[in-house]
């Protein structure tokens, strides 16, 4: 009888302990609803995606995170997501031995996409802005700083314009 009490006890060690490493493991989306206590439907294993960042993204998505970063963005610079002169483009990064996920959000002019000649996109590109944000697991949110390096700041200008 002491066997089979110890039998069973070892079971329930390992179980618990195998649940406990799957619940560390940033490529399961158990790992994603411990952390935000949700339930996320829809995202398929990380093995059936093509890249990782596909994977994440979804997981991002599933949580509000492309709407904490707008959030962040809105207030910290004053953009207003009513702003019917411009939309948002959300770019998002996570996962690996990320501790969080990285946004780049981007306002783009509205009138870009009926820009009719090569001088009108290069104003209205012109109006283009981006900021990075880094959303933790834990909820805490930054803008991190990129250096200049001593060089002139230049905003980008598609080569096809």
């Amino acid at each position: 009888m002491k066997k089979i009490y110890t039998a069973l006890f070892c079971c329930a060690l390992l179980s618990v302990t195998i649940a406990d490493s799957l619940d560390q493991d940033s490529t399961k989306v158990e790992f994603f609803e411990r952390i935000y206590k949700m339930d996320i439907q829809g995202v398929k294993p990380y093995e059936e995606y093509q890249d990782p960042d596909s994977f994440y993204s979804e997981i991002a998505r599933k949580v509000g995170i492309p709407q904490v970063a707008h959030d962040a963005v809105g207030k910290k610079f004053g953009w207003k997501q009513d702003d019917k002169r411009f939309f948002y483009a959300t770019m998002i990064k996570g996962g690996g031995a990320s501790p969080g996920w990285g946004v780049m959000v981007t306002k783009v002019p509205v009138a870009l996409q009926k820009a009719e000649s090569v001088e009108e996109r290069k104003a209205l590109l012109q109006l283009m802005e981006m900021k990075f944000v880094v959303i933790s697991y834990d909820g805490d949110i930054s803008f991190p700083e990129v250096e200049s390096s001593g060089r002139k700041k230049t905003k980008p200008i598609h080569p096809n314009l």
